[in-house]
C-alpha cells in the first residue's frame, strides 16, 4: 500500500442519545489539557482502562508533542467528541511504520465514564472508519479490548470487527488478572 497524504477529517455534529450536540473534529494541540483530564477520569474508573491513574503523568508540554506527532504523520489521526468546550470522548489511530506491517492500523476508543451510554463512542468509531476507508490509509483495523468490557466489543462487532485471539491474564490489577482480546476489521 501506498503511503498517502492524508484528506483532512471534516467536523461533523453528532446529537447524544441525552439530547447534547457534540462536535466531532480532528484534535488539535490546543486539546492537551482536556484530554489529559479525560484520560484521568477513564483511568479513575480503574475498569476498562489499560494505564492507572498513577501512570498518567504528562505534562501539558509533552501531551502536546504527543498531538502533534498524529497531526504530523499522514496516516494516524486523533478525533475528539467535544461539548460546551469540554472533551468527553477520544479515537485515536495509528498506522504501522514497519514494512511489513503497513497495511496494518491500531486504534483506541476512550469516552468520559458520566457520558457512557449516549452513543459517543459509536459516532467517534464511524466517523474514524469512516475516514480510514476514504483515505484507503490501511487494509486491516486492529484494536484490544478488556474480555469483559461487553459494551465496547458489541459495538466493534456492530462495525464489523472480529474477535482474533484471546491474551490471557493480559493485564495486572491489585488484586486480580484481566484478559484481553485482539479484534481486527479487514477494509
Amino acid at each position: 500500500m501506498t503511503t498517502l497524504k492524508q484528506k483532512p477529517f471534516k467536523q461533523t455534529f453528532f446529537q447524544a442519545k441525552n439530547l447534547m450536540t457534540l462536535a466531532i473534529r480532528e484534535a488539535s494541540s490546543d486539546d492537551a489539557e482536556g484530554i489529559m483530564k479525560l484520560a484521568r477520569l477513564i483511568a479513575e474508573q480503574e475498569i476498562y482502562s489499560v494505564s492507572s491513574l498513577e501512570e498518567i503523568t504528562s505534562s501539558v508540554a509533552e501531551e502536546t508533542i504527543w498531538i502533534e506527532g498524529y497531526i504530523n504523520c499522514p496516516k494516524s489521526i486523533i478525533i475528539v467528541a467535544e461539548a460546551n468546550e469540554k472533551i468527553l470522548g477520544i479515537c485515536d489511530f495509528g498506522a504501522e511504520s514497519k514494512l511489513r506491517l503497513s497495511h496494518t492500523g491500531s486504534l483506541g476508543v476512550g469516552v468520559s465514564p458520566e457520558s457512557w451510554g449516549l452513543g459517543i463512542g459509536r459516532s467517534l468509531l464511524s466517523n474514524l472508519l469512516s475516514w480510514i476507508f476514504k483515505n484507503k490509509i490501511v487494509e486491516k483495523v486492529c484494536l484490544t479490548v478488556h474480555a469483559d468490557n461487553k459494551r465496547a466489543i458489541a459495538l466493534y462487532k456492530q462495525f464489523g470487527f472480529k474477535i482474533e485471539g484471546i491474551k490471557k491474564r493480559d493485564l495486572k490489577y491489585p488484586d486480580h488478572y484481566k484478559d484481553s482480546l485482539m479484534m481486527a476489521l479487514f477494509v
